[in-house]
């Protein structure tokens, strides 16, 4: 009798397992199910990841086709706001970007580094196109540009520095162009002063 039982228990714990094992499954409604793996044609993990309903949610992780230990790109979804929060890398894993999509739009503040993991920029996003404020930094960390931005366009303050910090211009734009009176210093050097005007 215990053998019976043993045997059963057995056979419900392989059962188990297989079924949590189990990947590519639809559901009653013929929507995508639980973990889904595609391959390259050279049997490496194109990408991985989760449906619920016919819809992705958790983690996702792509690879590129040479690699399939580190991912290129990895994509956290939040199921409530159809949000993911994005991270891409080279194929070596170093990362160059990380933000959110809104699909496959860029939303709100993203950050891009450069391969030593400083941050080379800080953008800001609205339906895919640069908004709002706009930061570049040299690899040793100075900031190099401070403009903002409006539907794609530069628009309003805007300031240049070289790579110790001192500013090279000022002025504003308007539309992507430069409007009104600019103020520009020689190699960064307040005594070697000139303005434009536009």
């Amino acid at each position: 009798m215990k053998r019976i039982i043993t045997s059963c228990l057995l056979m419900m714990i392989v059962v188990s397992v297989t079924a949590q094992t189990k990947i590519n499954q639809f559901n009653l409604e013929g929507k995508r199910t639980g973990v889904w793996e595609k391959q390259y044609e050279n049997g490496g993990i194109r990408y991985s990841g989760q449906f619920k309903q016919g819809k992705e949610y958790g983690v996702f992780k792509f690879y590129s086709q040479e690699n399939s230990e580190t991912p290129v790109i990895i994509k956290e979804y939040i199921a409530e706001n159809n949000v993911a929060k994005v991270q891409f890398f080279t194929v070596k894993g170093v990362l160059q970007s990380a933000g959110e999509l809104l699909g496959k739009s860029r939303i709100g503040t993203w950050l891009f580094y450069y391969e030593s993991g400083a941050v080379s920029s800080q953008e800001n996003y609205r339906e895919g196109q640069l908004s709002g404020a706009y930061k570049m930094f040299y690899k040793n960390g100075t900031l190099g540009e401070f403009t903002h931005f409006k539907a794609g366009k530069l628009e309003g303050k805007a300031c240049y520095y070289n790579l110790k910090g001192a500013l090279l211009g000022a002025g504003s734009f308007s539309e992507g162009e430069k409007i009104g009176e600019w103020t520009y210093f020689e190699e960064g050097d307040p005594s070697r002063k000139y303005l434009g005007n536009y």
